[in-house]
């Protein structure tokens, strides 16, 4: 029997992305990211946060290590954060996506794309 991942879809209300220089934040969901690590008994060395956005990947770095005191120390130490290239040959368990557009999806263009599907199942264990 072929491996099946599975898929769990989270929808932020009131989350809204902001455009900083060329590329989007999304401080609401860069917060349920940090809760999500801490919530849930994940084994974090198996595990990666993925978003299309280098900016974005720094505002979830910069919640989980200086701004959300409230974490456990073992998620505050959690490195595996970064823009999609930088995973390009590594492979984990565990792939939480920060997609952190929410307006214009269909303007959205190869971020949404079947390849980048494929591509993010290809990083799953």
């Amino acid at each position: 029997m072929a491996y099946q991942p599975k898929f769990t879809f989270v929808d932020l209300e009131d989350s809204k992305e902001e455009l900083k220089k060329e590329s989007f934040t999304n401080d609401v969901e860069a917060n349920a990211v940090a809760d999500l690590l801490a919530a849930f008994d994940i084994d974090l060395a198996t595990c990666a946060v993925m978003t299309p956005y280098r900016t974005q990947s720094l505002v979830i770095k910069n919640c989980i290590q200086e701004v959300r005191d409230d974490l456990p120390k073992k998620v505050k130490g959690f490195l595996n954060i970064g823009s999609f290239e930088e995973f390009i040959s590594r492979r984990f368990n565990t792939l939480v996506i920060s997609h952190c557009k929410t307006d214009n999806m269909d303007q959205a263009g190869p971020l949404f794309s079947q390849a980048m599907v494929e591509f993010l199942l290809s990083r799953l264990n």
